[in-house]
């Protein structure tokens, strides 16, 4: 599914397909969605209590949420990261909204009163601990919900996307050790960590880190996934291919750490990966030759689907 918000505007034959928030509150009167004949591929549609009546005749196919907004509300779409604090979700003027997120929503203080009609999140809840209000305020959550200690006057220093930090960072030598540190992708650790200068480390995608440094990190990162490599890490994110002249100008062993869709093409052989790859780890759809296919569920973790090309 492709990310993104789309109106009420359907491609041909009144079809709207593959996006990841449909909103439809423009329209109040069930009649002005008459064009619409079917929805399909769609994580969250959003239409007016008034209109909602007109999606009983519309063919919905791979709808995950449907969510009506009342009237004189709106809705607040994010995707990427929504940062909020305990004072924009008093706030009294939005009792009618919906927020909706796709990504990450970030709570940076913790949130006892939510004024919104309700709250839509595909992707990860970030919050301080004690943000009942704001567990009690999703209507939805597809994803996951973490926490991490509180204390006033804390830094909680949030960075967005796929970042990597050294040791020297983790220390966090100019700050205390309430600090939090927040990471809305992936967290890749590169080198040795000594000491964690932060209360706790938090990453709303993977974690890569060095296995000779896990019982360092361990008590004090959280993450829904968390990779554990040796050798160093090459990362891919998405659809990619992996050919045999990439192979060959590795210089050293490598941990392949394959999110999405990879396939290592045909002219691939076993003596090419045998001393280049030291461990993969595979959250998607991999394909490969059978041989090669082999050597890394032998040194490797695959989820989700993987098969030989000449199958």
């Amino acid at each position: 599914m492709s990310e993104g918000t789309t109106h009420a505007e359907p491609g041909p034959g009144g079809v709207i397909r593959d996006v990841a928030v449909l909103d439809l509150t423009a329209t109040t009167h069930p009649e002005e969605l008459a064009h619409i004949r079917r929805i399909e591929d769609v994580a969250v549609v959003l239409v007016r209590e008034s209109a909602a009546s007109a999606l009983t005749r519309i063919d919905l196919v791979d709808v995950a949420n449907i969510v009506q907004v009342p009237e004189g509300g709106r809705a607040r779409l994010y995707t990427g990261t929504a940062v909020i604090d305990a004072d924009t979700m008093a706030d009294e003027s939005a009792t009618h909204d919906i927020l909706v997120v796709t990504g990450t929503l970030i709570a940076t203080t913790p949130i006892h009163h939510v004024s919104l009609a309700g709250i839509i999140v595909t992707g990860t809840v970030l919050a301080p601990e004690g943000s009942d209000a704001l567990r009690s305020a999703i209507m939805r959550l597809t994803g996951t919900y973490s926490t991490f200690p509180y204390r006033e006057g804390q830094n909680i220093e949030h960075r967005s996307g796929s970042v990597a930090v050294d040791g020297a960072t983790l220390a966090n030598p100019h700050g205390t050790a309430d600090d939090v540190l927040l990471v809305s992708g992936t967290l890749t650790v590169t080198g040795e960590v000594g000491d964690v200068g932060y209360g706790r480390v938090v990453a709303a995608g993977p974690l890569i880190a060095p296995r000779s440094s896990r019982a360092v990190l361990e008590p004090y990162v959280s993450s829904p996934s968390v990779v554990w490599y040796t050798a160093p890490p090459k990362v891919f994110f998405g659809s990619q291919t992996l050919s045999r002249i990439f192979f060959e100008l590795l210089e050293e062993p490598v941990t392949l750490i394959l999110w999405g869709s990879t396939t290592v093409d045909a002219d691939v052989t076993l003596d090419d990966v045998r001393h280049k790859v030291a461990a993969v780890y595979s959250q998607g759809s991999l394909k490969a030759p059978k041989d090669v296919l082999a050597l890394f569920q032998v040194r490797g973790e695959l989820s989700g689907s993987s098969k030989a090309l000449d199958d």
